[in-house]
């Protein structure tokens, strides 16, 4: 019985190992069944059909009282192939062949490379390229197809952006132009110096503009008024004398003393000294104090006033000479009278 059989086939089905007939729907009968054997290599127009999943050409359908793994008894054991031949198994039997990739010669003594592009495997337009050495062939696919026959369709990837993923880009775009434009009027309105060149208060020479540094500020003249004329500084005779330019400090007592007159002569009148000064105040237009509003922030107490009784009392324990009072003229002279007899008292 020779290896190789040759089957009668349907057309759309392709049965191996029995007749099958059917005789009604999802009925079939298997006339002249297979048994106690092994199927391997099954070609049909010299393409191989695959045993269990499927190929380019055939795929199995349909599968019974079948296992997978057929035993064999090695045939290829001990046998040599002349070269460049190899040894195949074909269960129980062994053919010596050409290795995949190459063919037999028309002489039937060696093996050349096998020009698979005969058969046109290429699918869709593909160019079938054949490789050398049994190396086997490749297929250039054309535009829109690719796989290794060209059977695959290529589906290129193009970045496409709905509508609402458009908008919202623009959305957020829009967000951030406006952040933008908020910081920098921000910026700018809180530097007013840079925008219109002034580089600081020091450096204003407007006249209205006044810098305090010293503590308990305000207290000042903001007028900057002299008050040079309204003093009439006298001397030791009660003479007027006349007022210098800029500020002026009162006399000390000391400088009093050295300037005292000798004893003798008038006494002056103090009462009368002090009324005729109160007139001349309350009839000078332009005396303080003026008809302003002043704001004065005061650190403590002001010191209390107290009579010119007190003044023999609060008097240090050095003794002092108020003699030269009498030298002042008659409008002193109450009060050399009051020191003079305060002295008496103490003698």
């Amino acid at each position: 019985m020779s290896p190789h059989q040759h089957m009668w086939v349907e057309k759309q089905n392709v049965v191996a190992g029995g007749d099958v007939q059917y005789v009604g729907p999802g009925v079939t009968v298997v006339d002249n069944d297979y048994q106690e054997g092994c199927m391997n290599d099954i070609r049909l127009d010299q393409h191989y059909l695959p045993m269990e999943s499927g190929s380019e050409y055939a795929a199995v359908v349909e599968w019974r009282n079948l296992i997978d793994g057929c035993p064999s008894n090695n045939p290829c054991h001990g046998i040599s192939c002349p070269r460049p031949f190899v040894c195949v198994d074909l269960w129980m039997l062994h053919e010596c062949r050409c290795s995949p990739g190459f063919a037999i010669t028309e002489d039937g003594k060696n093996c050349t490379d096998a020009n698979e592009c005969l058969s046109d495997p290429c699918l869709n337009g593909g160019t079938c390229m054949n490789r050398p050495h049994g190396e086997g062939f490749y297929c250039l696919c054309p535009d829109g197809f690719g796989g290794d026959l060209c059977g695959a369709l290529r589906q290129e990837k193009i970045m496409r952006l709905s509508m609402a993923a458009l908008a919202a880009i623009l959305v957020c775009l829009l967000n951030i132009l406006i952040l933008v434009l908020v910081i920098v009027a921000y910026t700018r309105s809180r530097r007013p110096d840079q925008k219109f060149g002034h580089s600081g208060v020091d450096d204003d020479v407007r006249e209205n503009i006044i810098s305090y540094d010293d503590e308990g500020g305000g207290e000042d003249d903001m007028n900057a008024y002299d008050i040079t004329p309204l003093r009439i500084p006298v001397d030791a005779t009660g003479t007027p004398l006349g007022a210098k330019p800029g500020p002026e400090q009162a006399p000390s007592l000391e400088e009093v003393r050295r300037r005292e007159p000798p004893p003798g002569g008038p006494q002056p009148d103090v009462g009368d000294f002090i009324r005729d000064h109160l007139d001349k105040a309350d009839q000078d237009p332009s005396a303080p104090p003026l008809d302003d509003l002043r704001n004065y922030a005061y650190e403590g107490g002001g010191s209390t006033a107290g009579s010119l009784s007190s003044l023999a009392s609060e008097t240090d324990d050095n003794e002092q000479r108020f003699d030269y009072l009498n030298g002042w003229g008659p409008r002193f002279q109450k009060l050399a009278d009051m020191y003079g007899q305060g002295e008496s008292e103490e003698d």
